[in-house]
C-alpha cells in the first residue's frame, strides 16, 4: 500500500480495502496486546463486523472533501466539496459532519422538514454525499 507521503505527492488512488486491512491489523494487535495473547481471527473479525461501516462512511467524506483519493469511490466525486468546504459552506460542512456521525437519510428528511432547511439544496448534497452505497460495501474479507 502506498505511504501518506506518496500518496499527497503523486494523488494516486488509494485502496480502501488495503487500507482497512491494515486498521484492522492494527485492532488485532492492540486486542492482542491487551489480552497478552495472540487474539488471531476473532480479534481481526471484531474490527470488520464492529468498524468496516464507519470506516466507509469517514473514508467516502475524505473522498469528497479532497482529503483523500480512494479508487473504490467514482472519480468524479473526488474533492467534489472541496471548494465549499474551504470556504466554509455552512450546509456542506453540516451535512458532511452528520454523514460522519452516522446520520441515515431518514434523519436527514426530518431536519430539513423540522429545520426549514433547503430541500433541494439539501438532496442534490446527499445524492452525491451517496450514504447508502458508501456504508454498505462489502467487506470482502
Amino acid at each position: 500500500m502506498q505511504s501518506a507521503f506518496e500518496f499527497c505527492v503523486t494523488g494516486a488512488a488509494l485502496s480502501l480495502y488495503e487500507f482497512a486491512i491494515q486498521e484492522a491489523d492494527r485492532h488485532k494487535w492492540l486486542v492482542s496486546e491487551r489480552h497478552g495473547r495472540d487474539c488471531g481471527l476473532p480479534a481481526y473479525s471484531e474490527w470488520w463486523r464492529s468498524h468496516w461501516r464507519e470506516f466507509c462512511r469517514y473514508r467516502r467524506i475524505e473522498h469528497l472533501r479532497g482529503d483523500r483519493r480512494w479508487r473504490e469511490y467514482e472519480d468524479d466525486a473526488y474533492g467534489r466539496y472541496y471548494d465549499a468546504v474551504i470556504s466554509g459552506d455552512p450546509l456542506v460542512t453540516a451535512i458532511l459532519d452528520r454523514v460522519a456521525v452516522g446520520w441515515e437519510n431518514l434523519q436527514f428528511a426530518c431536519w430539513v422538514q423540522e429545520w426549514g432547511m433547503p430541500r433541494d439544496r439539501v438532496l442534490e448534497i446527499l445524492e452525491v454525499v451517496n450514504i447508502n452505497t458508501a456504508a454498505r460495501m462489502d467487506p470482502k474479507v
